[in-house]
């Protein structure tokens, strides 16, 4: 009788330990599914917060840089001389360095068949090195996109082996003076 007892005890034990584990596993289940979906959705709308900021600040580069082209076009077409656009951006490189700080590289382009930018480096030396604008990929994504504005992601840098990104646009005017087409990759 007493191991009956003891039986009957034992079974009811392990009964209510049975069920103390069942509700306690579905309950963890359940707080386990509510904090990933919590985690999930706060997740969710930092990175849509981020890519909201992320688009502004690239209209405002775009706006910027539409702007930019637009003065460079009436350049182009009030001193359609490669010499002279030239000299004008070495012109523009302390303003342009001033404005932007950090994030500025400098400015290049390739106008009538000729590589022209804002540094100091002398174009024979820059010719040596064997640079082909048109192999880059800021040229080549201008080209591909066709007028659209394009920022390149991250690539190596020619010149200097750093990591950078570019905006660059191809333009196609037709010169009045020479009857011809100019294309330029910014």
């Amino acid at each position: 009788m007493k191991l009956k007892k003891q039986l009957q005890l034992s079974s009811t034990t392990l009964l209510l330990a049975a069920i103390f584990l069942l509700i306690n596993g579905l309950g963890g289940a359940w707080i386990w599914h509510r904090e990933v979906r919590w985690i999930e959705n706060t997740l969710s709308g930092h990175g849509e917060h981020a890519e909201i900021q992320l688009n502004e600040v690239m209209a405002d580069y775009t706006h910027s840089f539409q702007l930019f082209v637009c003065l460079l076009d009436q350049l182009i077409q009030a001193h359609p001389d490669p010499d002279e656009i030239w000299n004008e951006l070495k012109g523009m490189d302390s303003m342009l360095a001033q404005i932007e700080q950090e994030t500025f590289d400098g400015v290049y382009m390739v106008y009538q068949d000729r590589y022209l930018y804002s540094w100091d480096t002398p174009y024979a030396e820059n010719k040596s090195t064997g640079y082909q604008p048109q192999a880059r990929p800021w040229y080549q994504n201008a080209v591909k996109d066709q007028g659209a504005v394009v920022f390149t992601p991250p690539y190596m840098s020619y010149a200097n082996h750093y990591i950078l990104s570019t905006i660059s646009q191809l333009t196609v005017r037709l010169s009045v003076l020479t009857r011809k087409r100019i294309w330029a990759a910014f």
